[in-house]
């Protein structure tokens, strides 16, 4: 099992909005947007001064340990974060075949899988 992501560097918030709002519909644990402050159900106002459209592309433009600032409506008040982005933990895992396998392993890797 190898993690795609090991090699990847790239800058992490922490939370999910669905049906392409701006309303924070879950964060991570211990994600930047937790540990700084960001809950469920605030509506990003803006980051750093501007209304991003699409937040996953917006961060893909910082690097890990920028600080962005982050204003929020919540329960009626608006508010201001700053929340230092990290390297993303999330682990995707992939099933690859060593290198140079014997007859005996590539038939186990294949009976393992199903192929």
């Amino acid at each position: 099992m190898v993690d795609k992501n090991a090699e990847k560097n790239e800058p992490y918030l922490g939370v999910e909005m669905k049906g392409g709002g701006l309303k924070v519909t879950s964060v991570m644990r211990d994600s930047p947007a937790y540990n700084d402050g960001l809950n469920v159900n605030d509506e990003i106002l803006q980051i750093d001064g501007s209304r991003p459209e699409d937040i996953t592309k917006f961060i893909a433009t910082k690097k890990i340990g920028d600080i962005i600032e982050v204003k929020v409506r919540r329960d009626g008040l608006e508010k201001k974060y700053n929340v230092t982005l990290r390297r993303n933990p999330n682990k995707s895992y992939v099933i690859e075949g060593l290198p140079n396998q014997s007859k005996e392993q590539m038939e186990l890797y294949k009976k393992w899988l199903y192929l």
